[in-house]
């Protein structure tokens, strides 16, 4: 009875020292519309790949050879290169800090996370589609979950979990033409 006492006060003291040991206590960014990722051990910001995105819209073929009266238009956000240079081992639980110019606004209105394609030398996102008989659908619904709090006077923590081995990009309405952008290993 005293051994299996003294083995659950251990367990719990351990879970209380990975509970401190991973506790986030970074300062907030400087600067509104930033994002970077918190390191492992919650005491550094660490720089992300950030890059201008280009916008694509691509018309299929049934689109130009109807006159506009079928087919379907696509856009897409583009990128640079075939994976980001900031690579990460571990995609099961990441933390990244969002800098807003307050935190009152629920984060999921601006904020969001996607999965990148890979192709022709670029990554890339499908942001919306539409066809002449399905009307338009925005991908911004493809966001991947994630949760989020607020933190410090006006940023927010935001809690990846998950994270299959491939490239992701971070993007937010407040600058929607930037891409923060790192890469899963296997």
């Amino acid at each position: 009875m005293l051994k299996k006492f003294f083995f659950t006060c251990c367990i719990c003291a351990i879970s209380i020292y990975n509970a401190v040991a991973t506790e986030v206590t970074v300062a907030e960014p400087e600067f509104a519309g930033d994002i970077y990722l918190v390191s492992t051990d919650g005491t550094a910001l660490e720089e992300l790949e950030v890059q201008t995105v280009k916008s694509k819209t691509q018309a299929s073929a049934g689109m130009w050879l109807s006159g506009g009266l079928g087919g379907s238009v696509r856009m897409r956000y583009e990128v640079e290169k075939t994976a980001s240079p900031k690579r990460l081992s571990n995609g099961n639980e990441l933390y990244f800090i969002f800098k807003s110019t307050d935190n009152t606004i629920n984060p999921k209105n601006y904020f969001f996370v996607f999965k990148l394609e890979v192709a022709k030398k670029r990554r890339y996102a499908e942001m919306a589609k539409s066809s002449a008989f399905g009307g338009t659908e925005s991908n911004a619904g493809n966001s991947l979950q994630f949760t989020a709090t607020k933190y410090g006077e006006s940023s927010y923590l935001i809690k990846v979990t998950g994270l299959e081995p491939g490239e992701y990009g971070i993007n937010s309405t407040m600058d929607a033409s930037k891409f923060y952008m790192f890469g899963i290993d296997k």
